[in-house]
C-alpha cells in the first residue's frame, strides 16, 4: 500500500485509478466531496466477489467450509432486471441458461466449482445493496 503515499496530499484528485479507488473507500464520509462519493458500485462488488471465489477454489482453500457458493455480480444484476417479468407470470417465466449455469456451479467460467446448489452447497454468499432511495446506505 506504499503507492498510496504518493498522493497523500491530495488523495481525491489523483490521476491513478487504482490509487483513487483505494482513497475513495478509505476516505471518511465526513470528508467526501459529494453525498454519494464513496458508495461502492457494482464493479467494486463484482471484483470483491471474484476475489472471494478465487480464494475459495485455491488448494488449500481459505475457507474451512467447502459447501459455499459465491454469486456473480453480473448474474445478480440480470436477476434484478428479470424479476419484473417473473413477478408478472411465475408459471410462464423461463429462467435463462445463465441462471442454470450458476445453479450447477458452471459459472462464472473462470472459477467453476461444479457444485450444485441444494446438493453440494449449503451457503450462498452474495453482495447485498440496500437502495439509498429506501433509506439504506448502499453497499
Amino acid at each position: 500500500m506504499d503507492f498510496l503515499k504518493l498522493d497523500e496530499e491530495a488523495p481525491l484528485q489523483t490521476g491513478n485509478p487504482d490509487v483513487r479507488f483505494y482513497w475513495q473507500i478509505m476516505t471518511p464520509r465526513l470528508d467526501w466531496p459529494s453525498f454519494d462519493y464513496g458508495w461502492l458500485k457494482d464493479f467494486h462488488m463484482g471484483a470483491a466477489m471474484k476475489m472471494f471465489r478465487n480464494r475459495f477454489i485455491c488448494d488449500p482453500s481459505q475457507y474451512p467450509n467447502q459447501r459455499i457458493a459465491f454469486l456473480d455480480q453480473d448474474m445478480l444484476s440480470s436477476l434484478l432486471r428479470d424479476f419484473d417479468q417473473f413477478a408478472l407470470s411465475r408459471r410462464n417465466f423461463l429462467f435463462r441458461d445463465m441462471y442454470l449455469e450458476h445453479y450447477n456451479g458452471l459459472a462464472p467460467v473462470d472459477s467453476q466449482t461444479k457444485k450444485k446448489w441444494y446438493v453440494d452447497v449449503d451457503h450462498i454468499r452474495l453482495p447485498f445493496c440496500q437502495q439509498k432511495s429506501l433509506g439504506g446506505s448502499g453497499y
